[in-house]
């Protein structure tokens, strides 16, 4: 398909899909918590993908996700979804 055959609605239209395994649900209060930064809601998936029991850290996020600006930001996420109750810290 080229550039110029693509219709933008149908581009940009959402469509549901059901799941069978290797996915995770994520609420979508939590998606659309405007007092959850971009970062945190990435971070929130990422723990929530993770097998039960895992371990993590705003270390070993920042090794994981180093264009996240360093511990100190994956720290400031963490504290975040913290505060929201969203992941057992």
């Amino acid at each position: 398909m080229r550039d110029d055959d693509l219709d933008v609605d149908s581009v940009l239209t959402h469509q549901n899909v059901d799941l069978t395994g290797g996915f995770i649900l994520l609420d979508n209060e939590l998606i659309h918590d405007r007092t959850l930064s971009s970062l945190a809601l990435g971070l929130a998936a990422h723990i929530l993908s993770l097998p039960a029991g895992t371990p993590y850290d705003a270390e070993s996020l920042a090794e994981r996700f180093p264009e996240d600006g360093g511990v100190t930001n994956i720290a400031a996420a963490l504290g975040e979804l913290e505060a929201r109750g969203v992941l057992p810290l």
